[in-house]
């Protein structure tokens, strides 16, 4: 199944002059990812790519090391989780991928002519249903914790041989 040409919102700049032979650059916007299938047989890379520090395109804010020298990286995207190393090359074979992207990046694939499958989806709402999820998660645990930790026990129970402060029945004695 190949999408249609509309859903295909990929710039690519296969003549620049800086790419090596056979690659192609794709910048993707923000909350998207570039889908790829890679036949067995078959070996392409992705690399994410990194700028000179007059590159138009800032440092995203959620890079926690600086550029090495006068790099900029040209945005940050992830593999199953997993953040993409910038200015390395990522070798894969006989697999199915989604690079996802919070904030826009630009990617080099080589070998895109002999892909069974590329093309870049804005569809990705499972990528933000996912930290939705956790943030929910993360409160009903905090919620949770404060309700265990520095809040006296609210009422008492068990029967009336348990011992409990909040029992009336002082089993007969006074």
């Amino acid at each position: 199944f190949l999408p249609s040409s509309s859903s295909m919102s990929t710039s690519t700049n296969p003549n620049s002059t800086d790419l090596p032979p056979n690659t192609t650059r794709h910048t993707l916007p923000p909350e998207s990812e570039l889908r790829l299938e890679v036949p067995f047989g078959i070996t392409c890379t992705v690399t994410l790519r990194s700028g000179s520090a007059d590159a138009t395109t800032a440092a995203s804010s959620s890079k926690t090391t600086p550029p090495a020298d006068n790099e900029i990286i040209n945005g940050t995207a992830e593999l199953f989780g997993a953040e993409l190393p910038p200015s390395r090359p990522l070798y894969f074979t006989g697999t199915k991928l989604a690079i996802f992207t919070w904030h826009g990046c630009t990617l080099d694939v080589t070998n895109e002519d002999q892909l069974d499958i590329l093309y870049v989806s804005e569809e990705t709402d499972c990528n933000v249903a996912y930290v939705n999820t956790h943030a929910q998660l993360e409160v009903m645990r905090d919620e949770s914790l404060g309700c265990l930790v520095g809040n006296p026990q609210q009422g008492g129970g068990g029967g009336n041989n348990s011992n409990n402060s909040n029992n009336n029945n002082n089993n007969g004695v006074t």
